[in-house]
């Protein structure tokens, strides 16, 4: 123990460093100056080798055992000099300084440069200690010196454990309980299935408007609906908003939700509406997993057979009223989530059940209140679960715990190396998924799912950049070629023959393989780009999965749905049109028109190949007088009809029409109503010759 006193005008100050015992006196820290200006106290202490941090405690009592941590800082395992400044320290402060191993401080109620300074000693050429070259490999080769690792290279030598480290599969962390608790937390378990809708976007719901409080048993599955209890039968999705683009979500408006305080259209509107629904299960042992699958703006609370399953955006509030506000309100879009609810699937009995549904707006006064619902019953594919990622906030978190707990620390450090040096971008993998369509043209998934998905893909990257931290460059390179993190990060997605990419090829170049102005070309540049051009991506079940080399050497090409695309109408000759200037037939409102069906003659109809208009010159059959100008009085439509036949024993599984229009249209297969633009929505049914689009769509130049 070194004991220092000073006096001045301020009193008395005692100053007491405590050492470990059996230390020699070359391995102690040293007070080498102390001074009192001003009333703060500055002291120079000489620290060995071998030491993480300092810590200077105080109070008011040498024997006080509850001494407070005042002053500390980070030293790194060097000798040095720190230098530490503690303001207002009393008149009368017992102080205790001391020296410990681990690379982080102790928190103390001073910390930074303005209270702790420490100055290196560093080695003029010599070399270093043992305990030197211990803690400069630990900064160098790991994530800094802590007491295990500084344990084992000192029991078994620091070139055995460099050894180990350049061969992880030597080192184990199986009973690794720090790293394993904190890893289980960020993984869920992932059952892959096929999926059956048991409520469909568009079935038939009963709705109650949220103005006065709906029964008490309004969720339970006896409750019985009259014609005086407020009910009415309607088509889902349900709400309001002056959104265009928003008004597509649902076929039933409430247009008196929102409140308007003054005017002709003054209402006083109501918060909340209520939904329910009777659904049939035939055995519910049957059953295998249960999802809600929600558009919701701003928040619902889901009920199955009257018991709670699911909310969001709602808050603590145990029982929500009809008077009840969300609690948060969706940003912009509506929100979109896919609810797991499979542990509720207990209350399901045989025969008819209920799902209810009551959605809540923030504010009476609100733009928009919007509910699409599904559920959805999934058959799990046997033996297919694996662990993902849970989010790109548990990737964050995953690749610090393997920086704080694996022992394997350098190849930690070098998969995070090379996931830096092959980066990528979360943000844009997930828009991107986003913005996937499937066969209806319809969201392929809800932004919910495509963040998590992101993070999946993220994750696979990093997984394979730690576990292959010590492999030939050429195998990462070719790795990230394949990753779909990075086909979508430098848009090699859109790279396709005669419209090449650059943006890949040109980074490998710049920045992952040879460096900026390395002896390539511009002609290099391109010709690069085309060797990679058609390199996609591909979703494919779990148990489909390759591994690397194999996923890049001999990579799927279709996606393992086990169906293929089969054109039935292409682009070309073989229709007949009639120019809208009359009716091509006699109109009959509500039923479909004669030239639909299959057996109308249109012999006398003109003959021509599609695209068919006038105006952009790509088209094969131009119109030239269905635009009004001068004595041409032109006309607004035309009507279309092909015949095709499906070859014997053709299963068709989906039906998809691809139409590329300008500016709407309405078709029919077989004399039905199949589909039709938006622009077309209030048109009669069918609409009549002299019918115009609502609004402008240009031709994008290819099918939608």
């Amino acid at each position: 123990m070194r004991y220092r006193r000073e006096r001045s005008g301020l009193g008395l100050l005692a100053l007491v460093v405590f050492l470990s015992q059996g230390l020699s006196a070359a391995e102690r820290p040293v007070i080498e100056g102390l001074h009192l200006e001003n009333g703060q106290l500055t002291i120079q202490v000489d620290v060995p080798d071998g030491y993480g941090h300092v810590l200077v405690e105080s109070g008011s009592d040498l024997r006080d055992e509850l001494l407070h941590p005042l002053v500390s800082g980070e030293i790194f395992g060097y000798a040095g000099t720190a230098t530490i400044s503690i303001p207002e320290p009393g008149h009368t402060t017992f102080l205790k300084i001391q020296a410990g191993i681990e690379t982080k401080p102790p928190l103390a109620a001073y910390t930074g440069g303005n209270y702790f300074h420490f100055e290196a000693d560093m080695p003029g050429g010599g070399p270093l200690s043992q305990s030197q070259a211990a803690n400069h490999a630990l900064n160098r080769l790991a994530y800094g010196p802590t007491p295990s690792d500084a344990a084992w290279i000192d029991e078994a030598g620091l070139d055995a454990f460099i050894d180990a480290q350049l061969h992880p599969e030597t080192i184990s962390d199986e009973r690794n309980a720090n790293l394993n608790g904190s890893n289980r937390l960020l993984f869920h378990e992932y059952r892959p299935g096929l999926d059956t809708k048991m409520i469909s976007d568009g079935d038939l719901w009963y709705l109650r408007k949220g103005n006065i409080a709906p029964p008490a048993d309004w969720n339970q599955l006896d409750h019985k609906i009259t014609d005086d209890t407020g009910w009415s039968l309607v088509r889902s999705g349900f709400g309001y908003s002056n959104s265009g683009n928003e008004r597509d979500y649902f076929r039933f408006e409430l247009s008196d939700m929102r409140r308007i305080e003054e005017g002709e259209d003054a209402r006083p509107g109501y918060l909340s509406f209520f939904v329910r629904r009777e659904f049939d299960v035939s055995d519910p042992s049957e059953v295998g997993g249960l999802f809600l699958n929600m558009i919701y703006d701003d928040g619902f609370v889901a009920y199955l057979n009257g018991e709670e399953v699911a909310r969001a955006n709602m808050g603590d509030l145990i029982r929500p009223n009809y008077r009840s506000k969300s609690a948060r309100s969706a940003d912009g879009d509506p929100d979109f989530g896919l609810f797991e609810i499979t542990k509720s699937k207990d209350l399901l009995v045989p025969g008819i059940n209920v799902l209810a549904i009551q959605l809540h707006n923030t504010s009476i006064t609100s733009s928009d209140a919007i509910l699409v619902p599904e559920l959805i019953h999934r058959d799990f594919y046997p033996g297919r679960e694996y662990d993902r990622i849970n989010d790109i906030d548990s990737l964050q978190k995953l690749i610090h715990a393997q920086g704080m707990f694996s022992k394997k620390q350098l190849q930690a450090v070098m998969g995070e190396f090379w996931e830096n040096h092959f980066t990528t971008d979360y943000d844009k993998t997930a828009e991107y998924l986003d913005d996937l369509e499937d066969s209806l043209g319809e969201n392929a998934m809800f932004e919910q799912q495509a963040e998590q998905e992101a993070a999946h893909v993220e994750f696979k990257e990093y997984e394979f950049f730690r576990d292959h931290a010590f492999d030939a460059f050429g195998d990462l390179l070719l790795y990230s070629a394949t990753s779909p993190s990075m086909l979508i990060y430098l848009d090699n997605v859109i790279n396709e023959v005669g419209e090449a990419n650059e943006n890949y090829a040109r980074e490998i170049l710049e920045l992952f393989a040879f460096g900026v102005d390395n002896r390539y070309t511009q002609t290099d540049i391109e010709e690069l780009s085309r060797c990679f051009t058609g390199w996609q991506i591909r979703k494919v079940r779990a148990d489909k999965t390759q591994g690397f080399p194999e996923s890049a050497l001999n990579p799927p090409t279709q996606p393992s749905t086990g169906f293929f695309d089969l054109p039935i109408v292409d682009i070309g000759s073989g229709w007949r049109y009639f120019k809208g200037m009359r009716e091509p037939v006699r109109y009959r409102e509500g039923l479909a028109p004669e030239w639909t069906r299959v057996g109308f003659d249109d012999t006398n109809w003109l003959k021509g190949a599609t695209g068919i208009g006038y105006g952009d010159e790509d088209d094969n059959t131009v119109l030239e007088d269905m635009r009004r100008r001068n004595e041409q009085k032109g006309y607004s439509s035309v009507f279309l009809r092909r015949h095709f036949t499906l070859p014997a024993g053709t299963e068709i599984s989906n039906l998809v029409l691809s139409i590329d229009y300008d500016d709407g249209f309405v078709a029919y297969i077989n004399g039905k109503e199949v589909g039709r633009s938006s622009s077309m929505s209030d048109a009669g049914t069918p609409p009549r010759f002299n019918e115009t689009a609502s609004q402008n769509h240009e031709a994008g130049g290819e099918p939608d």
